[in-house]
């Protein structure tokens, strides 16, 4: 048995869930970020809980309740391995992680904005997308808030780096597994683009993404975390 189940739509009511659901906890998030800064130690154990919880979730609904098969579970998805990268920054507290955890969890954006093949958030697959990507997506919110961690420009370049040899590592690794790495063997917005030309268009694409949002990061830590600061300790 594999995984093909009744998948939301884009800007269906499932999908329209999952917005609804990010918007709320970046609320919590924002709302008690004086509470989860002075209680950091504990707000870090209360986040690594989730995500083994998610990763127990997501693959043991894999192991017995489909096939667990390497090219329908995916392990080395961007984002699956952006929560793990962001569990080990949360028992190591390394400023690496941080900024490669920060880097991977953008791709969450995508899975929000445009999402394919997502079960409803009431199945167990769909409840562990939903818990990995809103923790990938606001992992950076959560460092800075946490440890006062930021993303500076000299970040840009080994993010990238790190990005660079992932990719690479998932592209020779695809075709071992039947695997669908950033949609390699099934292109569904591009169709029957060759990989000569795709592979070097994703890389871009993906490159950008990246860069695009750490100087969002840059921005907001320049013009609003900064102000927010000033404002709480005047």
């Amino acid at each position: 048995m594999t995984l093909k189940e009744e998948y939301i739509s884009f800007l269906g009511p499932g999908h329209f869930v999952y917005l609804i659901g990010f918007l709320v906890v970046l609320y919590f998030l924002m709302r008690k970020r004086e509470t989860i800064r002075t209680h950091a130690n504990r707000a870090d154990k209360i986040l690594a809980g989730i995500i083994i919880f998610q990763q127990i979730l997501m693959y043991g609904t894999y192991v017995f309740h489909y096939d667990f098969i390497l090219s329908e579970s995916l392990p080395l998805h961007i984002c699956r391995v952006a929560s793990l990268v962001i569990l080990a920054y949360l028992f190591t507290k390394k400023r690496t992680l941080y900024i490669i955890g920060t880097a991977f969890g953008f791709f969450a954006l995508l899975s929000f904005a445009y999402p394919l093949e997502v079960t409803p958030i009431n199945h167990p697959i769909g409840l562990s997308f939903f818990i990995s990507h809103t923790v990938n997506l606001l992992f950076g919110l959560y460092g800075h808030i946490t440890r006062g961690f930021t993303i500076t420009h000299k970040d840009i370049q080994p993010a990238l780096k790190a990005f660079f040899a992932y990719f690479v590592f998932t592209y020779l690794v695809n075709p071992l597994v039947d695997g669908n790495y950033f949609y390699f063997r099934e292109k569904p917005l591009v169709g029957d683009m060759p990989d000569l030309l795709y592979v070097p268009l994703c890389l871009a694409v993906s490159c950008l993404l990246i860069i695009l949002g750490m100087k969002f990061h840059i921005f907001i830590d320049r013009h609003v975390v900064k102000s927010d600061e000033k404002y709480r300790l005047s």
